[in-house]
């Protein structure tokens, strides 16, 4: 499972260009729980992009939580992720 806020997901694309994301907001949760979840929040990620160009990710706000609770799990906020 994913939950995914605010979040960008580009897989096995070639591009030229920008990426920008804008996270903004209070009081935000975003939470996965079980096994093997990811939970994103004003996150781009990235697995086989061939890209020229530039990433831009911005979070901002006030009490963002994200949680990833259980085994095998991945929580990531206002990160850049290249596989």
């Amino acid at each position: 499972n994913k939950a995914n806020l605010g979040t960008v997901n580009m897989k096995n694309v070639a591009m030229k260009g920008k990426v920008v994301n804008v996270t903004r907001g209070k009081n935000i949760k975003n939470v996965a729980v079980g096994v093997g979840n990811r939970a994103d929040l004003g996150t781009v990620n990235m697995k086989n992009v061939a890209m020229k160009g530039k990433v831009v990710n911005v979070t901002r706000g006030k009490n963002l939580k994200n949680v990833a609770v259980g085994v095998g799990n991945k929580a990531s906020l206002g990160s850049v992720s290249m596989e």
